[in-house]
């Protein structure tokens, strides 16, 4: 729970998605409108985002949250949902969605938390399918689709939507040319055009990855690995009311502080001297 007029900002690993349990509030990011957040409301944020939760001066601002890593999911998120998940990432907007309590998403986040939470496998698959819905619009555009003309492209993208990481991981290039009917050096040159790295590199340090350690995947930065009290899909996956998730800030020190964090790092530097 948040104080009447006080602010915090989220502190967590991969994404956040939180629903409005009591009171009202305000989502704040330097150089943006401020979002109005009512009871009912979902918020969608990534990790790399900048902001401030703000409750209003009247009453106590309550959040029911979860959040996923990604990197958890290696044997759920086929090969393209991981791309695109990375892309979403890279863009230049900001990743963050709102949806208001009178929404399909909102409406459904509402009945997950009224579930019994000692059903735990049922209640993690829903959480699961309500931030897979949630984070549908980051995807960009359909990868797999053959607009351009060319069919091998469209067979190539097919493949990997229907093959998770985990599976591509242990997957030699020979095969993978067979299924899409083209010769090695065909589908070793069509990868590194789509994923900017060379399929070795990419299939070598997913391995290693998997094995236990981070090494980038994709550039030019991945998703982060699970960590602190949050690691592993069993306890990312789980519906809190309290506010450990958010670091407590002053007003004025928030508002300053999210100014600060949002400036180009050359003007920071300067600010400095």
């Amino acid at each position: 729970m948040i104080a009447p007029a006080a602010e915090h900002q989220p502190s967590f690993e991969g994404w956040l998605v939180a629903r409005v349990a009591g009171g009202s509030g305000y989502w704040l990011v330097h150089d943006s409108p401020t979002v109005l957040l009512s009871k009912g409301d979902v918020l969608v944020v990534a990790d790399d985002v900048t902001g401030l939760l703000r409750a209003s001066q009247l009453e106590t601002f309550k959040l029911q949250y979860f959040t996923v890593q990604p990197h958890d999911l290696e044997g759920l998120l086929t090969v393209v949902e991981w791309h695109r998940i990375e892309v979403a990432r890279r863009k230049p907007w900001v990743p963050v969605r709102f949806f208001r309590a009178s929404d399909p998403i909102g409406q459904k986040f509402t009945r997950i938390s009224g579930l019994l939470h000692t059903e735990q496998l049922p209640l993690r698959c829903a959480l699961l399918q309500l931030w897979a819905a949630a984070t549908a619009d980051f995807t960009g555009e359909d990868n797999s689709s053959p607009g351009d003309g060319h069919k091998l492209r469209h067979r190539f993208w097919q493949l990997l939507s229907r093959m998770t990481r985990m599976e591509f991981c242990f997957s030699a290039a020979p095969e993978l040319a067979t299924r899409i009917n083209c010769s090695e050096r065909h589908l070793r040159g069509l990868f590194r055009k789509e994923f900017g790295v060379s399929l070795h590199a990419y299939q070598s340090a997913l391995r290693i990855q998997l094995a236990g350690f981070s090494t980038p995947l994709e550039a030019p930065t991945p998703l982060r690995a699970s960590g602190g009290d949050v690691s592993g899909l069993e306890k990312s996956l789980h519906l809190d009311e309290s506010a450990s998730c958010l670091n407590p800030l002053p007003a004025s020190a928030g508002r300053k502080r999210l100014a600060q964090e949002t400036q180009p790092r050359s003007h920071r530097r300067r600010q400095k001297k």
